[in-house]
């Protein structure tokens, strides 16, 4: 009982980091210009694929807010962009560029070799978890 008392008041804490939109399903979105990037994506209870694959991000730091609860989220990185992900994993997993992170409240932030100030264009994505698994690649 006191595990799950815990449990409920992490994911309060939690939710003023977290929008609790979409849900029951798969959701794939896959911007194709920089212009089409929104600030943050988030998504709950069903499975998000944030595809970036397509998008030349522009000179200097591109920053986006990612979160997912109660479900499964994947994040394609563009090539050749170097990337740093931040943020926290609470009852769930995270798989960031090759790191994982498990457990019941985790802080985790890694990043690219080759991300740092002399790289023309960089990514940096605060990644929030809860009740669910992300993987970013």
């Amino acid at each position: 009982m006191a595990l799950l008392l815990m449990g409920a008041l992490t994911v309060v804490s939690a939710g003023s980091t977290i929008r609790w939109d979409g849900g029951f399903g798969d959701r794939n979105v896959r911007p194709t210009s920089a212009a089409a990037l929104a600030d943050e994506y988030s998504y709950a209870f069903g499975s998000m694929t944030l595809d970036l694959r397509g998008v030349e991000l522009p000179a200097g730091e591109t920053t986006l807010r990612v979160s997912i609860a109660f479900g499964d989220l994947v994040v394609q990185l563009p090539p050749g962009v170097p990337a740093r992900i931040t943020g926290r994993t609470v009852f769930g997993s995270s798989a960031l560029l090759g790191r994982q992170f498990d457990g019941i409240t985790v802080d985790h932030a890694t990043q690219s070799a080759d991300y740092g100030p002399s790289a023309s264009r960089r990514l940096t994505i605060d990644l929030s978890t809860v009740f669910g698994s992300a993987t970013v690649r």
